[in-house]
């Protein structure tokens, strides 16, 4: 009698998967000592002395702020990169970052951070973290295609804590701050970092 064929021991085709589009999400440890609400008044600090990254309204760097390094981003950026090594196997360096501050009515349109002038100097991967959402959490909306389909989206909640990492030439908006209180974010910005063998 013949034996059936076991097809799970070798693979019919070779397949490489030329480019991933993904979203990953994280919710901070409570054992953590990173204190959102130093990182809320950082933030506030930098709204107040109006450090945007760019004056006009029209444009989503509007909506972001400069930040100086303080020891919580420091913990924060190095908690999530120690992460993303053991899980993803990828280490990555800190190219950029900046807070995000929303306040009532407020939503940042789409965009990516690619530097269409510089992609040498645009980062890999990005990461918003939420600082401070409110009663009413906002959303971020990524925008994507693939083959025939066509406008794609994606939300995922933007809640107290949480990481929401994805290539950095991904489209996303935030939707509308519908709180009294602002939404306060950190943007983080990461090229890939490669071992040498």
């Amino acid at each position: 009698m013949d034996k059936p064929l076991n097809f799970s021991t070798y693979k019919l085709f070779d397949k490489k998967v030329l480019q991933e589009q993904f979203i990953a999400v994280h919710q901070l440890s409570k054992n953590s000592l990173i204190d959102n609400k130093i990182l809320f008044d950082h933030v506030a600090k930098s709204k107040k002395q109006d450090l945007r990254l760019r004056p006009e309204h029209w444009y989503s760097d509007f909506f972001y702020f400069k930040l100086e390094e303080i020891k919580h981003m420091t913990w924060l950026t190095t908690y999530f990169k120690d992460h993303y090594l053991v899980e993803c196997d990828q280490l990555l360096k800190l190219h950029f970052s900046s807070g995000i501050y929303l306040e009532k009515n407020e939503s940042m349109g789409s965009h990516h951070h690619i530097d269409d002038w510089n992609y040498e100097d645009s980062p890999d991967l990005s990461l918003i973290y939420c600082v401070d959402q409110g009663e009413k959490p906002c959303e971020v909306i990524f925008e994507y295609e693939y083959g025939r389909h066509k406008k794609r989206r994606y939300a995922v909640t933007l809640q107290k804590g949480r990481f929401v990492a994805f290539p950095s030439y991904l489209r996303h908006s935030i939707t509308q701050n519908k709180n009294k209180k602002p939404f306060v974010g950190l943007s983080l910005r990461f090229q890939n970092e490669f071992r040498n063998n």
